[in-house]
This record gives structure tokens, C-alpha cells and sequence, in this order.
């Protein structure tokens, strides 16, 4: 990993999601100091975290980075897994390697394996406090920018409320006939991939934010006890469930931008490519 060297950056980046690695090389080839960082020791947001891996790509519309992006992660052996109506199933693994790539090749320095905790004003900068594996650590900036899709700078400040909508579990299974799948009961897409393997996203109850990862490890076993009855099992597992939500604005957010809030309209779980190119075309 490439080593910290500056105290001050021009912008700090938070959320390794697609749209903060276009907003990370965008500002680094204007010769901007960047600083991106992620809580999970690899890039691409839900994508990778979640396996929210059914995407709409529009090539043609699509803004210059990601585009780039779009077509080196196509180009890698089975970058594209399955298609269904009209979105693309993305395989996560080639998203990890293609956005490490990018970010190495354009400079940008990284830091993996952090989770924010404070934001502060310190004159015309913002301090961004971080627990690291070697404890506190803190770096100053002129712009810091929330990537994240959960808002996570938004938790820390509490400077608006998140309005929790759907909890979703992804995965992708072994081998298994068709009419398996279409029995799950809990479904609510699933596409067929290479080796007769399915992507499959289902979705659970949980309102306290607090129990989502231990609801969605019950719900994880109870999936994978019926499959296993069918003689098929989960084969790759999400590091977290995807959970949709929603923000409400508060003045006190002149402490961060949130690329959600840069924004004019929402946009759907599987649109993450068309958010990360409307946020680039409009960024100055």
C-alpha cells in the first residue's frame, strides 16, 4: 500500500464506490492532492461489499472515467457474468481489480481498512478523524466528499436523518437446477450465470440498524439450509447486506459534500454506473 505523505490534501474522498474512484482519478488528473479512503480492504462499494452485481450500463451516454472503467472490467475474462433485462451481472471480483488498477496507475494515495469518526472545522479546512489499525489517525483537507451509498459521514455528524427503506442479501450459489431457485421463497431476482450457477437477490425484515448483520447471518443460514436440502449451497457470500436508503438534507452538511446531494434525482440499486457518470459530467 502506498504510503501517506501529506497532512493537508486538496480533497479527501470517503467510500471506495464507483462514484468516489471516478471522483478520485477525475480531481487527481487536474492535478489535484487526493486521498482516498475505504472501510473494506478492496474497492467498488455495493458492488463488491454487497454483491449488488446487476447493473445498467449505458454506453452510450456514459461520462469519460467511467466509461473507461465500464470497458476495462468488460474486457477482463468473465467481467460480465449474465444478463438480465437489459442490465449486466458484474463480476465483482474483476470490479476489485480494475478500480486497485486505476487507482495505483493515476497516483492517488489509499487507505484501506478505516472507518470515519469525527469531522471537524479546523478554519477553511475540514479534519477527518479515522480508527485505523494503528489506532486514531487524522488528515486535513479543502473538500472532503462522502462516496458512500450508506452516507456514512452522515452517521458521524449526525447532521440529517436516514430513513431505512429495504434490507437486501445478495449471493451466488453453486451449481443448482433452475426450479430450486424459482422455490425460494424469499427471491426477488435471480439470474442464471456461467457453470449453471445463479446470482440470486433476496430481501429480509430488520428496522434497528444495529441487528443488520446479525439478521442478515440468520437469514444467510436459513437460505442456505434449504438450498443444501436441494444439493447446492451458498458458494460466495456478501460482506454486508445492501440496505436501501434515504437522506434528508441538513445546513450542517457545509462540513462535507455527499455525492448523493450533487444529485437532482435518486437513483436505483442497480444504477450505480449511470449515478457515478451524472455525478462526473457535473463535477467541476
Amino acid at each position: 500500500m502506498k504510503k501517506q505523505k501529506l497532512d493537508i490534501y486538496d480533497y479527501i474522498i470517503f467510500g471506495g464506490s464507483i462514484s468516489g474512484v471516478a471522483a478520485a482519478v477525475k480531481f487527481k488528473r487536474q492535478n489535484k492532492t487526493v486521498l482516498l479512503l475505504n472501510p473494506y480492504g478492496f474497492l467498488g462499494g455495493s458492488i463488491t461489499e454487497s454483491l449488488n452485481c446487476l447493473q445498467n450500463i449505458d454506453i452510450e451516454n456514459v461520462s469519460p472515467i467511467v466509461g473507461e472503467i465500464i470497458h476495462k472490467i468488460t474486457s477482463e475474462n468473465l467481467g460480465v457474468m449474465g444478463e438480465f433485462q437489459g442490465g449486466k451481472i458484474i463480476n465483482p471480483e474483476a470490479v476489485k481489480y480494475v478500480l486497485q488498477s486505476l487507482i495505483e496507475e493515476t497516483g492517488i494515495d489509499l487507505l484501506l481498512h478505516v472507518s470515519a469518526k469525527k469531522i471537524e472545522q479546523e478554519e477553511h479546512l475540514r479534519k477527518l478523524t479515522l480508527l485505523a489499525k494503528e489506532g486514531e489517525i487524522s488528515f486535513k483537507c479543502h473538500h472532503l466528499i462522502d462516496a458512500t451509498v450508506d452516507h456514512q459521514l452522515t452517521k458521524i455528524t449526525n447532521s440529517s436523518s436516514i430513513d431505512r427503506k429495504k434490507n437486501y442479501f445478495n449471493f451466488i450459489t453453486t451449481s443448482v437446477k433452475k426450479y430450486v431457485i424459482f422455490e425460494l421463497r424469499w427471491k426477488e431476482k435471480f439470474v442464471e450465470i456461467n457453470d449453471s450457477r445463479f446470482w440470486v437477490s433476496s430481501y429480509f425484515n430488520c428496522d434497528d440498524p444495529l441487528f443488520i448483520d446479525e439478521a442478515a447471518q440468520k437469514f444467510s443460514d436459513k437460505i442456505n439450509d434449504f438450498l443444501m436440502q436441494n444439493d447446492c449451497r451458498i458458494q460466495i457470500l456478501p460482506a454486508k447486506a445492501y440496505t436501501i436508503t434515504g437522506e434528508q438534507k441538513s445546513a450542517t452538511l457545509h462540513l462535507y459534500e455527499s455525492i448523493d446531494d450533487k444529485l437532482d434525482r435518486s437513483y436505483f440499486s442497480n444504477e450505480l454506473f449511470v449515478k457515478a457518470s451524472e455525478w462526473e459530467k457535473n463535477a467541476k
